[in-house]
């Protein structure tokens, strides 16, 4: 479990570095809210901005987690990316065990503050992101 944990948390570092280079490269300053938007690069290149295992499937399950992204609370529509495809100018990522206790103990979550929360329930943790009942940053 400690592994899979540990795959979880270096996951939803890489998507939150894929979402602030996608702000910055393709955005206009806002965000994905679909993983197989950060599949495809500016112009439609398929050198996009996250790893195919993620980027390829609308919830990626990976290491006994599953992933979900979304726009983040309180978020608006933003313009269109360098491709066309509709932003927000807030993101929400989770990653929730995919058997509590089984797979993992932890559920984690992340969004445009960068920082990587986490909940020991095994639910990922709620929006906004702040310290609460097993709820903290971990970075």
């Amino acid at each position: 479990m400690t592994g899979n944990e540990t795959s979880a948390i270096a996951s939803l570092r890489s998507i939150v570095s894929a979402e602030t280079s996608y702000a910055s490269g393709c955005g206009a300053g806002n965000y994905a809210v679909a993983f197989a938007t950060l599949a495809i690069g500016p112009g439609g290149s398929p050198d996009g901005y996250l790893s195919p295992d993620l980027a390829t499937a609308l919830a990626p399950r990976k290491n006994g987690y599953l992933f979900s992204l979304g726009p983040g609370a309180g978020g608006a529509a933003g313009t269109p990316d360098c491709n066309g495809t509709a932003t927000n100018s807030r993101y929400y990522v989770t990653a929730i065990p995919a058997g509590v206790g089984t797979t993992g103990t932890r559920g984690f979550a992340g969004s445009q503050s960068i920082t990587i929360w986490q909940n020991v329930s095994g639910a990922a943790p709620p929006e906004p992101l702040a310290v609460g009942a097993g709820v903290s940053p971990i970075q």
